[in-house]
C-alpha cells in the first residue's frame, strides 16, 4: 500500500525462501515502475526459521533488485535475526535497511532530511502514521 510517499508491504504466513526471494523481486519490479521514498516491509505475520545462507541470500536479491530506497524491515523473531546478519550483509553492499521489532519502547525509523533511515526512540507506528493510505499491496503465502 502506498502510504504517502512510501510503499508499504505486508507479509504473512509460513516462510519459505523461494516465496520471499519472489516477494523480492516483486517489490523491486514495483519500485521501478513507480518509485517510492522510502519502503516499510512489515513481516509481523511471517512465522519460520530462516537460515543464516537465507538472510545472505536476502540481502543480496536486494541489491540485485537495485532498491535504492531507504528500507525499514518490521518483524520479530525469529523472522527478525537478532544478530542483524542479513541486515548487515545488506548495508555493506550499500542498501540503506534497517531492522527493528515492534515492543513498546521500540526502537523507530524516520527517513531524515538526508534521505537516510536513522533510529530514534519512539514508536514503530509513527511510519504508519505518516501519512494516509491509498492503496495495498500485500504478499501471502498460499495454503493448499
Amino acid at each position: 500500500m502506498r502510504e504517502g510517499d512510501w510503499l508499504v508491504v505486508r507479509l504473512s504466513g509460513p516462510y519459505t525462501l523461494e516465496w520471499f526471494l519472489g516477494v523480492i523481486a516483486d517489490i523491486g519490479k514495483t519500485m521501478r515502475a513507480a518509485p517510492a521514498a522510502a519502503l516499510l516491509v512489515d513481516a509481523l505475520g511471517m512465522f519460520g526459521a530462516i537460515e543464516d545462507l537465507d538472510r545472505y541470500r536476502f540481502a543480496m536479491a536486494t541489491v540485485e533488485q537495485q532498491i535504492t530506497a531507504p528500507i525499514a524491515f518490521l518483524g520479530k523473531e525469529p523472522i527478525l535475526d537478532p544478530g542483524r546478519f542479513g541486515e548487515s550483509v545488506a548495508r555493506n553492499r550499500g542498501v540503506n535497511v534497517r531492522a527493528v521489532h515492534q515492543r513498546s519502547g521500540s526502537t523507530g525509523l524516520v527517513a531524515g532530511a538526508d534521505g537516510r533511515l536513522t533510529r530514534e526512540l519512539t514508536p514503530v507506528a509513527r511510519l504508519q502514521r505518516m501519512t494516509p493510505a491509498r492503496g495495498i499491496i500485500q504478499f501471502q503465502h498460499a495454503t493448499f
